[in-house]
């Protein structure tokens, strides 16, 4: 009798500081985990966030989905996404914000009510949820500008096309880009920038139309994301100007990668947004599961690379240009 009082005490210790502990992943008898991706747009940039963050579920036996906007930028939709993801009650929603003021009390919301949010791409208010995995978009500007400075030779007029005006990073985009050439090129003269109307292949053609139309003397622009990027070599080459005037673009697509290859676009700055899915997604059920939260900084910087013809087929560039 006393042997198995005991061995029943021994097993009720160990079962009480298993409790107490709360580590290691959940078991397969528990709750399966629920993980919902909130994406800024349906394009290939977010199908690409949108597997990274399936990856890092499947590691972890959570159920994962996602939902999109057709267009961008469309907060209100993302707003929608959002209230429905917190209506079913996931355990993690990862957010790329179209709105960061407008998904900030969203993500508060779901915060309060024991949801998890990290942030991919584009991020909420800083310090709310885990953390943003995305690109240093002050870096990647940095970058663009110092290429199209040297293209221009250093000095005359060059062109921003900005786009969802309201997101973090394309305000950062934008306007690091600026600053850059304040700092470090006297000799050039950066337009105003304009923000297209639609955030689409259109919206960039119009804008770089119409910065031709009124500085037929301009020499460079840098458009800030895939599709403007696309409009932009479109509407250059519509106005006869391939060549003359030196391009710049932001992530890749078939048609930027066939542009970079025939020399009408210098370059474009690319992402790893699989990479952001995943960091983002694992953060949060790593948290979920033991309880552990990321030791570093809230925003965390997934890296970038400038593609040119000469490394577009380097096994680098292949990687984050891939498909999904």
């Amino acid at each position: 009798m006393k042997k198995i009082l005991c061995v029943f005490v021994v097993l009720l210790m160990i079962t009480s500081l298993s409790v107490f502990a709360g580590g290691g992943k959940k078991d397969a008898g528990q709750k399966q985990l629920t993980v919902v991706h909130c994406l800024i747009r349906e394009f290939q940039y977010g199908l690409a966030e949108a597997a990274g963050a399936r990856a890092a579920c499947d590691e972890y036996g959570a159920k994962f989905s996602y939902f999109a906007p057709v267009n961008f930028p469309d907060a209100a939709t993302q707003v929608e996404h959002i209230e429905s993801a917190i209506a079913m009650n996931a355990d993690l929603i990862i957010i790329d914000a179209v709105n960061r003021d407008v998904a900030t009390p969203l993500a508060q919301r779901a915060i309060n009510q024991g949801i998890v949010i990290t942030c991919s791409n584009s991020g909420v208010q800083e310090g709310v949820g885990l953390g943003l995995w995305a690109t240093d978009q002050t870096i990647t500007a940095g970058i663009a500008a110092a290429e199209l400075a040297k293209a221009v030779g250093h000095k005359g007029k060059v062109a921003v096309i900005g786009y969802g005006k309201g997101a973090t990073s394309s305000e950062i985009r934008a306007y690091a880009f600026v600053d850059y050439m304040k700092k470090n090129e006297p000799n050039i003269e950066v337009l105003e920038v304009q923000w297209c109307a639609t955030a689409d292949a259109l919206g960039g053609a119009d804008v770089a139309k119409a910065y031709l139309s009124a500085h037929p003397d301009l020499l460079g622009m840098y458009a800030c994301n895939s599709m403007t990027s696309e409009g932009m070599v479109a509407g250059v080459r519509e106005l006869g100007k391939t060549g003359s005037v030196k391009l710049i673009g932001y992530d890749s697509n078939d048609a930027l990668r066939a542009a970079v290859r025939d020399g009408s676009l210098l370059g474009c700055v690319l992402q790893s947004p699989y990479k952001m899915g995943y960091e983002s997604a694992k953060a949060g059920l790593e948290y979920l599961t033991s309880g552990k939260k990321p030791s570093g900084p809230w925003f965390v910087d997934t890296g970038v690379l400038f593609m040119t013809k000469d490394n577009i087929d380097s096994p680098e560039a292949q990687l984050i240009m891939k498909e999904w």
